[in-house]
């Protein structure tokens, strides 16, 4: 049975958020009927949603100037990608992206063709992506401006042979191989008959003699190696170069006073959670989180479990080593203030029990 406490948490969420736990499936945090009752609410909120936010969406890209980053990738890839796109909103960014941006019916062609109208194209190069029709599809799209070598973020699979010509070679003799199976299966059908078919024959020919020059450039040039995930420093270089004068939270790097995380939140979220400026509630953003000082601290202190629920953060030197406003707690950002939790007040550890976790959300 679904209580309603449950039923306004799931409401309560972003559509990123709900979207974000719908992909994880079996790993999301909500099960059996509350899951179902997740996607509900996702279409529901995609249907009230889809006029205005088509209007915004138009209203934005004329006047606010945000960074429009393509990711291309392969499925067999999703882990990285969900990791990126989740990095990305760390940063107030979200991604263009198949699985959110290609609505019911929409052509998915014409969705990989606004590749060229971005800022900037994400690539997670792997052998699953240069051998995907689709992917290198939209390779070919990208690399069609004179200017992509300058708008281009690689991040290739440590298991990718491009570092050297025989390496690249066997992609060339991949693509090659398929031109030549396409055009056997051509043989002895109607000239009407083979329309499709030789656009897609078109298509391959297209990528076998373009991607050894796309290789060699990507292979010339520095990017980031990954395995099985993204980490922080590599994620930091890549926005570096979108954004080189991104200064979250220098504003307060001399500032005394503390944010307060709530444990037993944070701990059933995943994701760091702080008190809200002027009002009761919580939010997971640090842009509207309340600064305390060191009195008002020590005098919430003495409430009942306070010192078990909350931790009060440190502004200077601790809170702006996290570096952004959305923080996943997961154990890089966790390791930031674990290192510091002498300068921590209540709940240094950052731990609860399942049991305190339910008491006391």
């Amino acid at each position: 049975m679904l209580t309603d406490e449950k039923k306004k948490r799931i409401e309560s969420l972003s559509t990123d958020e709900m979207l974000f736990e719908i992909n994880r499936g079996r790993r999301s945090r909500f099960q059996r009927d509350a899951f179902a009752y997740l996607k509900t609410c996702y279409q529901k909120r995609l249907e009230k949603n889809k006029q205005s936010s088509s209007e915004q969406s138009m209203a934005t890209n004329e006047t606010s100037g945000k960074t429009k980053i393509f990711l291309s990738y392969s499925w067999k890839n999703s882990t990285i990608a969900d990791a990126l796109d989740i990095l990305f909103k760390t940063k107030n960014i979200q991604l263009e992206r198949d699985i959110r941006d290609v609505e019911y019916r929409q052509s998915i062609k014409e969705f990989m063709k606004r590749i060229r109208k971005s800022d900037y194209c994400l690539m997670i190069i792997s052998e699953y992506y240069l051998k995907s029709i689709k992917c290198m599809f939209e390779v070919d799209e990208f690399t069609k401006d004179e200017n992509y070598r300058e708008r281009i973020l690689p991040l290739v699979h440590r298991d990718t042979d491009i570092y050297n010509g025989l390496g690249r070679t066997k992609y060339i003799a991949y693509w090659q191989d398929k031109y030549d199976e396409m055009n056997i299966s051509l043989v002895g059908l109607e000239d009407l008959d083979k329309i499709e078919a030789l656009k897609e024959l078109r298509q391959i020919e297209n990528i076998k003699r373009n991607i050894g020059e796309f290789l060699q450039f990507i292979s010339d040039i520095g990017n980031i190696s990954f395995t099985n995930e993204i980490n922080k420093s590599d994620f930091e270089k890549i926005y570096s170069i979108i954004n080189p004068s991104d200064t979250f939270l220098s504003e307060h790097k001399d500032n005394d006073g503390f944010f307060v995380l709530n444990i037993p939140r944070t701990l059933h979220e995943k994701v760091m959670t702080w008190w809200k400026q002027e009002s009761k509630g919580y939010t997971d953003d640090l842009r509207y989180a309340k600064i305390f000082t060191k009195k008002e601290i020590e005098e919430r202190m003495e409430g009942v479990n306070w010192t078990k629920k909350f931790a009060a953060i440190p502004i200077h030197g601790v809170a702006v080593k996290l570096g952004q406003n959305y923080i996943p707690f997961n154990w890089r950002f966790k390791e930031i203030l674990l290192k510091n939790k002498d300068k921590i007040i209540g709940n240094k550890n950052l731990y609860l029990s399942k049991e305190d976790i339910e008491y006391l959300i």
